[in-house]
């Protein structure tokens, strides 16, 4: 079942948002593509936080891209992220 997955990163701002974006494609660039399972990946401002959300075709295949290259990219930039909200989809469509 696909799931969405909302994180937020405290207390920053945009530039910490491209450090990590910068350092997530570098990541993925050394995996030859995409993680397995992510359909949709966005960002946005929210107070003084960002908010990450993703939708992915399954909980286990977020869970092995959050441990092997989100929680060491975040660490990394000295970044905080709270515990990721997971939910299920219940509906997905593109144009």
């Amino acid at each position: 079942m696909a799931i969405v997955v909302r994180t937020a990163v405290r207390s920053a701002d945009q530039n910490a948002h491209d450090r990590l974006e910068q350092s997530v494609e570098a990541a993925i660039a050394q995996q030859g593509g995409p993680p397995d399972g992510l359909m949709v990946h966005l960002a946005h401002p929210s107070g003084q936080d960002f908010l990450i959300v993703d939708v992915w075709r399954s909980e286990s295949e977020f869970r092995a891209w959050w441990k092997d290259v989100m929680a060491p990219a975040l660490a990394d930039l000295g970044l905080t992220a709270g515990e990721p909200e997971i939910n299920p989809v219940w509906s997905f469509a593109r144009p």
